[in-house]
């Protein structure tokens, strides 16, 4: 039975070979033989070491990279980057980066991505003064208790 670090490597390889292969066809059934595991294991063991399912990492790292692409490469048509990152039709792209980033691809391309950026700063700035909130008060429990059980002891 494998462990851990062998599904971890398994699901590497997987990522590896999705960010080689965003313009194929990347089914379930391909990814898990790049895993060498069955579709339901497959499926099982990459949602519980990424916290998504395989199509849906897939489809994000296929908006992340089109994203990408449009601000690094402002001279190809948004159509051509679709294709590329294996969207075969420009609807269903911008529908997908509307639902993922929240404005068109050629809004995007004009600047909203700099209020994306800011966004979600402000977001992973909020998270981590929870995180750091909720050490404290840990760290703060944890001395308390550990101030009473010395002044309990001899």
């Amino acid at each position: 039975m494998p462990d851990r670090r062998s599904y971890t490597a398994r699901i590497n390889r997987v990522l590896d070979y999705v960010d080689a292969h965003l313009d194929d066809k990347l089914d379930l059934a391909s990814l898990a033989r790049v895993a060498y595991v069955s579709e339901w294991h497959f499926h099982r063991v990459f949602q519980s070491l990424t916290g998504e399912t395989p199509g849906d990492w897939v489809r994000r790292r296929r908006l992340e990279v089109a994203a990408m692409r449009l601000l690094a490469a402002r001279r190809d048509p948004i159509l051509k980057i679709a294709l590329e990152v294996g969207f075969r039709s420009p609807e269903v792209f911008t529908r997908a980066f509307v639902a993922h980033f929240g404005v068109t691809p050629s809004k995007w391309r004009r600047g909203a991505s700099k209020q994306w950026q800011a966004q979600r700063q402000r977001e992973w700035s909020k998270i981590h003064q929870a995180d750091r909130k909720q050490h404290q008060e840990a760290s703060s429990e944890w001395l308390q208790h550990r101030s009473q059980r010395a002044k309990t002891q001899p």
